[in-house]
């Protein structure tokens, strides 16, 4: 699996950040083992500028698996806890996919 974007919108994108993004994408490749190749673009960030309170840090990943298209957004008031809940999503709908096919 291949990361081929990760992108910081309203939001500096730190090296941590992408780290962390890196080491969360990397938990996915144990259920993607058989799709080759594996593309995920990534966009984390804010949802908007002004806004200081509540739900406003915002995780999107795309899966491009060949024949498909998988996608999770997630929105919370912590930017990893945001990143962690899209991985999750992501997993749950490459493993749904993985049964889809069979």
């Amino acid at each position: 699996m291949r990361i081929t974007q990760i992108n910081g919108t309203n939001l500096e994108l730190t090296q941590a950040i992408k780290d962390y993004v890196e080491k969360r994408v990397a938990k996915l490749e144990k259920f993607s083992s058989g799709f080759e190749p594996c593309d995920v673009a990534v966009d984390v960030g804010k949802t908007t500028t002004g806004q200081q309170k509540g739900r406003i840090f915002r995780a999107e990943f795309n899966l491009n698996i060949p024949g498909t298209l998988l996608r999770a957004e997630e929105v919370e008031e912590d930017l990893y806890a945001a990143i962690d809940k899209a991985v999750d999503a992501l997993a749950r709908q490459i493993k749904d996919y993985k049964e889809k096919i069979k």
